[in-house]
């Protein structure tokens, strides 16, 4: 049996965490599996020259945690590793109860990380002075897995289905979620908030779309698998279904029904739905745009325009989206998004 062992710059376990074929090992922990393997009497001068090589790394890695990835399992040990570190991102992220975004851990080279020096010139009425500065660029922070978070952790079904999805053999929907976990991810290690809102939108549309129903737009499709998965309401779960999620339904159609609701004085905003996509005409009457407009006005518009609170609001709302679908995946086995379409009692609609 083959195994690598991956450093984890200032990150702490309290004790080991397995994800699939990885696990997340303390420093204390490393040094024992290692052990046996450094302290055996070397038979060739080049196996005690890399004995030595080894002990130096271990004790430049000092009290760090280690990422241990079982190699006969999977074919690219380090892709399994960031993989791995993309799902525990993610899954860290509502253990963490201030500035989640600047809680960031990984392997080297995860995270751009240095100084970014510069000098300015104050050039005005008196002689120009020029003064040296530098910002910080990226980088990690310390970072400890408590007890009380893996255990959390350990309980989550969306966290067990990703776990399987890192073998040799992951399932269709686990394919499209890591895929979809990936482009989260990428998001999260830019040093850009716009392109991090683009990735998160990205993410959504890959997690929640089906492949099976043609090449037609699926972006009220997703609104309505998130509503039901994630309104607080309940609509279609705890309670009767809405007319967001009652039944499949085009842009044309959905309108007139929301027009009519409307014209009676009867509410038609949903906290959730329109949250992720709305009838184009419907649009421009919204009090903020959905995430899928954000979306295009990214990759076609002026991304300067949107404000960090909104930015910020979509961020949530995409993550919500994506962790109630895996613990929808993980709920069952052979749950996908055709199932949960199945589940919320019809197939899936196409936009008109």
């Amino acid at each position: 049996m083959r195994r690598h062992f991956y450093r984890l710059p200032g990150v702490q376990f309290a004790r080991p965490f397995v994800l699939g074929p990885v696990r997340f090992i303390p420093f204390d922990v490393v040094r024992s599996e290692l052990h046996e393997a450094l302290e055996r009497e070397p038979t060739t001068p080049s196996m005690g020259a890399a004995q030595a090589d080894a002990r130096c790394r271990l004790e430049e890695w000092g009290s760090d945690a280690a990422v241990e990835v079982h190699c006969d399992e999977v074919d690219d040990p380090e892709r399994t590793a960031l993989d791995a570190l993309a799902i525990l991102r993610f899954s860290a992220r509502p253990h963490i109860r201030v500035n989640v975004d600047a809680h960031r851990f990984g392997l080297p080279g995860d995270f751009p990380d240095g100084t970014r020096d510069y000098i300015v010139l104050l050039d005005g009425d008196r002689l120009p002075i020029a003064v040296p500065a530098w910002t910080r660029a990226g980088g990690t922070v310390p970072f400890t897995f408590s007890p009380v978070v893996i255990d959390a952790l350990e309980r989550s079904d969306g966290l067990r289905f990703l776990g399987a999805q890192l073998g040799p053999e992951p399932s269709a929907a686990g394919r499209r979620a890591m895929r979809a976990l990936r482009m989260w991810d990428s998001g999260v290690r830019s040093v850009d908030a716009i392109l991090g809102l683009l990735c998160a939108a990205i993410a959504v549309e890959l997690m929640l779309s089906r492949d099976d129903v043609g090449t037609s737009p699926q972006t009220l499709a997703i609104a309505r698998r998130v509503a039901y998965l994630t309104c607080r309401a309940g609509c279609g779960r705890a309670t009767e279904h809405c007319v967001y999620t009652e039944s499949v339904k085009g842009s044309k159609q959905l309108l007139g029904e929301l027009e009519a609701l409307a014209d009676g004085g009867s509410p038609w905003e949903c906290s959730v739905f329109l949250e992720v996509a709305a009838p184009k005409d419907l649009e421009e009457h919204l009090r903020h745009p959905t995430l899928f407009q954000v979306r295009n006005g990214i990759a076609h518009g002026s991304p300067s325009d949107i404000p960090e609170k909104e930015a910020k609001r979509h961020l949530w709302v995409a993550e919500e989206a994506l962790r109630a679908s895996l613990d929808w995946f993980g709920s069952g086995p052979g749950n996908d998004v055709a199932t949960l379409d199945a589940a919320i009692g019809g197939a899936v609609p196409l936009e008109q």
